[in-house]
């Protein structure tokens, strides 16, 4: 469950690399943007679906994951490579 990964699988620099450019590319814009909306729970606002607070924040959330998905390397490119078959950790 903890073994390591060979570096035939993970490069770990270039993991570093693809994530912080991720974090500081967009995830911390993302996070400001998302605790700037005020409400994200009916309790603190009795006209919440009037001020459509949530359903921004569902919108941003599922464009955003939209985008992740469409920036998702090809296998085999990147910090991760697909094993070979029969490759044993």
């Amino acid at each position: 469950m903890n073994a390591r990964l060979p570096s035939s699988v993970l490069n770990a620099g270039i993991a570093l690399d693809q994530v912080s450019a991720q974090w500081d590319g967009d995830i911390v814009r993302q996070i400001s943007e998302y605790i700037a909306i005020p409400a994200k729970s009916p309790g603190f606002d009795s006209d919440w679906a009037q001020h459509g607070f949530i359903d921004t924040v569902v919108r941003n959330a599922a464009s955003w994951i939209r985008g992740a998905k469409s920036r998702r390397p090809d296998a085999g490119s990147g910090a991760f490579a697909r094993p070979h078959a029969g490759a044993v950790f």
